[in-house]
């Protein structure tokens, strides 16, 4: 498996958002669903895919995971506490 380039995409309204996401949903499967038992910290999840973005900084994070050793794949959801809205989507 060779990772894809990044892709950054962004919805400007609620409109462009539920498209981007049925778009996402599309291409995306999961063969084997399991919860994460141990997941990484928040600050190892900013720090690592997310590169320390800081726009993710005050977000709960949700994290879907599949695959282990050299090759694993991450969805992270970032939901703001206040609001309750997903502000941030991250797949890998």
């Amino acid at each position: 498996m060779v990772p894809g380039a990044a892709t950054e995409r962004v919805a400007t309204n609620p409109d462009d958002l539920q498209a981007l996401l049925r778009d996402v949903a599309s291409n995306v499967t999961v063969s084997d669903p399991v919860a994460v038992t141990n997941p990484p910290s928040k600050t190892d999840l900013l720090n690592g895919p997310l590169g320390g973005a800081t726009q993710w900084a005050g977000l709960e994070l949700v994290l879907f995971k599949r695959g282990e050793g050299d090759v694993e794949h991450i969805a992270i959801v970032g939901v703001d506490g206040g609001s309750g809205k997903v502000t941030g989507f991250f797949v890998n």
